[in-house]
């Protein structure tokens, strides 16, 4: 069993394009991601593996392992502090 996450109960997301927003609506904060970040926000909310996100980062856009790896964990991070997504056991 690993890591992963879900989105949290109060959430709302629309994607625009190859972006999404997301809203908090327990407290109100809208939340803006690009195309990477969109594509992560997807991956972690379906329940995706963050060792699996960065591999699918690395395949679809222009990055290294090792940066994708930072960047993937650091927004993860970002989105639990803002209570959009909520870590769970797989």
């Amino acid at each position: 069993m690993g890591l992963c996450y879900r989105s949290s109960r109060h959430v709302l997301f629309q994607n625009l394009g190859e972006e999404v927003v997301l809203l908090n609506l327990s407290s109100g904060m809208y939340f803006g991601a690009g195309s990477v970040g969109a594509k992560v926000w997807k991956l972690a909310s379906e329940g995706t593996d963050p060792e699996e996100i960065v591999a699918q980062v690395v395949r679809e856009f222009d990055t290294t392992t090792e940066q994708a790896s930072i960047d993937v964990s650091a927004f993860l991070v970002e989105l639990e502090r803002h209570l959009l997504l909520e870590r769970h056991d797989s």
